[in-house]
């Protein structure tokens, strides 16, 4: 029998000139760290960082990261990391750079930093990876021994972010909930190794509820760069609570129907969050979830842009041609150890078409309607 089980980063730090409190953690953890990160992330954090880790009396390194959460690059910067002797690894930047950092301070031997820049998927907080192919493939989740030890979201530099980052991040951790009701009802594994404890449950619940009431307000305050009341919720929301939503509750076809997309080349300029966003509506299709509940995601993805149709997922229908794609993404969704197994009947690849194309019908009726 699986115990109940919730797992969490060691300590999460919000709120303007936040950067400015790494070093006095980081010190604790170790005296010598490497800072990995895209390009703009660390012309957005790298002298803040650096400097709050210097005035620590730690040594620093930076590396640029790829781009891609990979075996490949994985492997380079921990043998960077190994050389340096980097006891504190300090992944800054997006979703994939934080997943790379996670890992490579496992096989470094080191503690682990996130300092997430933008918003866009809920990934700084987890002690799981997703990898992907040097071309932008899901291969497969990593399941790391323990969360990262420290998480800084500096609102201050997360606001200059562009405002769509924001959307995706809200689409990514809109799953929360849905997803870790079904896992309840399952009773199947989460991410943590047992089954969803009620303070799991609640932080999900809590982290839809949150979305519901401040998205909107938070996303207009992101257009002109507002650092208001509604915008640090949700910040805490994706940041925070979609984390701890999704890894003690668990994932299911939602997820699972985003790891298929990633099949079409046509989905890769898409972010993770959007792809998710409309894996919420197929998987609400898939388990004849009420129709009330679909008309309140429906009425959430419209109000922010997120997607609720093929086309905006850049998938056109050229009628037998589309069949034969969502097929492919469906057999890609029921890959054997992928989420879908969390869902309480059985699924097949074509049982998973149908339910895209179902969503996508009830997207396009919406907004047909609103025109």
């Amino acid at each position: 029998m699986l115990m109940k089980t919730i797992i969490s980063p060691s300590k999460y730090v919000q709120g303007p000139g936040a950067l400015g409190e790494v070093g006095k953690y980081a010190a604790q953890m170790g005296e010598r760290a490497l800072i990995i990160g895209g390009r703009t992330a660390l012309e957005a954090a790298q002298s803040p960082l650096v400097g709050s880790l210097e005035a620590a009396g730690m040594r620093v390194g930076v590396e640029l990261f790829c781009g891609e959460s990979s075996w490949e690059e994985i492997r380079r910067l921990t043998d960077l990391a190994r050389a340096s002797g980097a006891t504190v690894v300090i992944g800054t930047g997006g979703g994939k750079a934080l997943d790379t950092a996670k890992v490579v301070g496992r096989d470094a031997g080191a503690r682990w930093i996130n300092v997430p820049t933008t918003v866009a998927t809920n990934a700084a907080c987890s002690a799981v990876t997703v990898i992907y192919s040097p071309e932008g493939v899901f291969e497969e989740y990593v399941f790391l021994p323990r969360n990262p030890d420290l998480v800084v979201a500096d609102t201050s530099t997360l606001i200059k972010n562009p405002a769509h980052m924001l959307r995706m991040g809200m689409g990514d951790c809109l799953a929360g909930w849905i997803e870790g009701e079904t896992c309840a009802l399952t009773a199947k594994p989460n991410f943590a190794g047992g089954t969803a404890t009620t303070t799991a449950l609640a932080i999900a619940k809590l982290c839809y509820e949150t979305l519901m009431t401040y998205g909107l307000d938070a996303m207009r305050a992101a257009e002109v760069q507002a650092a208001t009341p509604a915008y640090e919720r949700i910040i805490e929301a994706v940041l925070l609570m979609g984390s701890l939503g999704f890894e003690s509750t668990g994932l299911a076809a939602a997820h699972a129907i985003h790891n298929g997309f990633t099949v079409l080349a046509e989905t890769h300029s898409v972010s993770h969050g959007e792809k998710v966003a409309f894996g919420v509506l197929a998987m609400q299709v898939l388990e004849n979830r009420p129709r009330s509940q679909i008309d309140e995601v429906l009425c959430f993805l419209d109000s922010l842009d997120l997607p609720m149709t093929l086309a905006q997922l850049n998938i056109i229908d050229k009628g037998d041609e589309l069949d034969s794609k969502l097929l492919e993404v469906g057999k890609a969704a029921c890959a054997p150890g992928d989420t879908m197994y969390c869902e309480p009947m059985p699924v097949t690849p074509e049982t998973t078409m149908y339910a895209i194309k179902g969503a996508d019908a009830l997207g396009r009726a919406y907004r047909a309607a609103k025109s």
